[in-house]
């Protein structure tokens, strides 16, 4: 779910932020204010802050019992183990290390520190009861941690396939070259995979391979925990499985083979809808999601009259935005409604009911089978209905979802689901990632520090029969990239989203191609 990308599908705050936008945008002043500097804070205030974060995540967050049972990981307990270090702390940018910590340990994309631009005008924050102090505080501790990771260098680049790692970029290292394909064993003497499972509370946004029962984590060396000036000793296999080590600064950039020109973070941002005229295929690519109307518009001009055999909807590396975009896009194909059961549950506690001190009168418990211990209300249920717009193409053939393991938010929505419309099919590659529906999460300060952060309130249980369901990351035709497949993929100089490369160099469009 990053509620950066703000998904909105019911009458909550989200939409409400919406319209505060639109109004007081323009109201916010246009002179910058001198952010207050960082105050010293007592022992007492420390540990006061701490408890205001811990009871808010315990009472907020409907993921701490999902989290435990899945990952093994007692957010509850870690967090009793966080505030004893408090002790040995000595300043307050120790203290909001501390807190950027306990927050990293959710694990969740959507809890977590907030930046000071989050929102484009002060008012937003003030009509939200953030103070001003809060929101001037805030540029100081963007400030603190920017240093830290604007100091970073080190851009090795990895994928991990059933628990490995694997060099993508080619790289010369004290006049060796390590190539691509040479697998990653070890960091600093521990066992790749044993290294990355200490990183909960210091690595944000891992991502969980439910084969091996074990968090990865392809940019590991981004962990908070490791400063600019620290290293790493890494220990490779080349082709032939001989050991290959050497040791790495963080601070240093590496010497590459090859000019690699683009990264598959920014490889395509251009929105398009085309119709392959032979294979009879209308493709449509959703970088973000964003400008429903315009896909709809160009869906209609392009297709209305042509035979069509099947629909791609590509959204590879899209973080998310509005739900209001795919299902506009849907609207503008289908045929007949798709409907689903919603159900979407909170915390049944006293700080949820009140933030939602009029929704909450009509909630009701909700008891999981799954997560016995849980305590649960639900936030919204019932059927939603995605119909067809008037003028649909009115299209009852395959419609195809290629997403890939960089797909969040509302984007994972869409994938959500597809999983479970009977003439969508997803195709690709799973996330790791906890994704399904829900709203822009909760934003909140600190009473001393006056840190402000925000925790996702509302977790999605339709169609959940196990544990794993509730991370709605199921594909239906899996497609896993080789090293040399990606390889290509980065080395590839034009657009990878172009009608040549999608029907002769891609494996997961020929995929699609064979069905």
């Amino acid at each position: 779910m990053i509620k950066t990308m703000v998904r909105i599908k019911w009458w909550t705050p989200a939409n409400v932020l919406v319209f505060l936008m639109m109004i007081f945008f323009h109201t916010a002043s246009g002179q910058s204010v001198e952010p207050l500097p960082l105050l010293p804070l007592s022992k007492s205030e420390m540990y006061a802050d701490f408890d205001t974060l811990t009871k808010t995540i315990r009472e907020i967050s409907p993921q701490i019992e999902v989290r435990k049972k899945i990952t093994g990981v007692d957010i509850v307990r870690k967090l009793e183990e966080y505030r004893r270090k408090i002790d040995r702390l000595n300043t307050i940018e120790e203290f909001a290390i501390l807190i950027r910590a306990a927050l990293t340990l959710c694990q969740d994309g959507h809890t977590s520190l907030i930046r000071k631009d989050y929102y484009p005008a002060d008012s937003i924050y003030l009509q939200l009861g953030i103070s001003q102090t809060a929101i001037n505080l805030q540029a100081k501790y963007d400030s603190l941690f920017d240093k830290i990771v604007k100091a970073k260098k080190f851009n090795l680049r990895l994928r991990y396939i059933d628990g490995n790692y694997y060099n993508l970029y080619p790289f010369y290292h004290h006049g060796l070259l390590l190539k691509q394909g040479y697998k990653l064993v070890s960091c600093n003497g521990v066992e790749i995979n044993e290294f990355v499972q200490n990183l909960c509370s210091s690595k944000r946004m891992l991502r969980w391979d439910f084969r091996k029962s074990q968090w990865f984590s392809e940019d590991f060396f981004n962990s908070y925990d490791l400063k600019a000036s620290d290293s790493l000793k890494l220990e490779f296999l080349d082709l032939t499985d001989k050991p290959i080590s050497g040791r790495f600064c963080l601070k240093d950039s590496l010497q590459l083979q090859n000019d690699f020109q683009k990264s598959l973070q920014n490889v395509s941002l251009i929105k398009k809808v085309e119709y392959f005229e032979q294979e009879k295929i209308l493709y449509i690519r959703m970088p973000e999601m964003e400008e429903g109307e315009f896909y709809s518009e160009k869906i209609l001009q392009l297709a209305k009259d042509r035979e069509i055999f099947k629909i791609v909807i590509d959204i590879r590396d899209n973080p998310g935005g509005s739900d209001f975009a795919w299902m506009k896009v849907l609207s503008a194909i289908i045929s007949d409604p798709i409907r689903q059961e919603n159900l979407i549950l909170c915390n049944n506690s006293p700080l949820m009911k009140c933030k939602f001190p009029e929704a909450s009168k009509r909630w009701t418990i909700y008891q999981s089978p799954v997560f016995p211990e849980s305590n649960y209300a639900v936030y919204a249920a019932g059927q939603s209905t995605i119909k067809p717009d008037i003028n649909s193409l009115k299209f009852s053939g395959a419609i195809y979802v290629i997403q890939n393991e960089n797909i969040y938010s509302s984007a994972g929505s869409l994938s959500a689901i597809g999983a479970l419309a009977d003439n969508i099919t997803t195709v690709g590659s799973p996330t790791g990632r906890l994704l399904g529906k829900g709203i822009s999460p909760l934003i909140f300060e600190l009473p001393h520090s006056k840190i402000m952060y925000r925790i996702e309130p509302v977790i999605d249980f339709m169609n959940v029969k196990r544990p794993e369901d509730v991370f709605h990351d199921t594909v239906e035709m899996p497609v896993e990239l080789s090293i040399a497949q990606y390889v290509q993929r980065l080395q590839e100089k034009g657009d990878v989203y172009s009608k040549d490369y999608l029907l002769n160099h891609d494996p997961v469009f020929k995929t699609i191609l064979l069905k």
